[in-house]
């Protein structure tokens, strides 16, 4: 029985497997998740900068992210004689 056909069978799973878990491991490096209450503002080379309230794949060079409060904030204001 000639076995010689299954080499290049087994080398291309291997290549396929190391291909998705390649980028299975780049997805879980760049994506960032924010907290509720915040939101993700990602400037790409687009002019109008993307907001993601979940997450978001932020590649470096390409993107800048920044994260925005986006709760709601109480302020409590005494003002009492000239000030009032």
């Amino acid at each position: 029985m000639d076995l010689s056909w299954m080499m290049p069978v087994i080398t291309t799973v291997g290549v396929v497997v190391l291909l998705i878990l390649g980028i299975l491991a780049l997805f879980k490096a760049f994506y960032r998740k924010v907290d509720q209450g915040q939101a993700l503002i990602v400037n790409d080379l687009s002019p109008t900068p993307k907001v993601y309230f979940t997450g978001a794949m932020v590649l470096p060079v390409i993107h800048r992210s920044e994260t925005m409060k986006i709760s709601v904030i109480t302020l409590e204001l005494n003002r009492t004689g000239k000030e009032g």
